[in-house]
């Protein structure tokens, strides 16, 4: 097996590491699954990426469409 047979990823904990890795994963074309025994901790990650996202494209550090791709990329669960 090599990187490129990986399709899918799966983070466990969407705490401060795992939402940001979730977010690298979906930008970069992987099918995501961020997950967390916690509803609140999932909610929070969901809006750090609603306003991470569209600030790095404002500071020139992203593209919009990079930043458009991972809305069908990952699922929060």
């Amino acid at each position: 097996m090599n990187i490129d047979d990986v399709k899918n990823i799966t983070v466990v904990g969407a705490g401060n590491m795992g939402h940001q890795i979730a977010t690298l994963c979906a930008i970069k074309g992987y099918k995501t699954v961020c997950t967390d025994v916690k509803e609140d901790v999932l909610k929070k990650a969901e809006a750090f990426v609603d306003k991470y996202l569209p600030g790095r494209v404002k500071k020139g550090k992203l593209t919009a469409q990079l930043t458009m791709r991972p809305c069908g990329c990952w699922t929060w669960a």
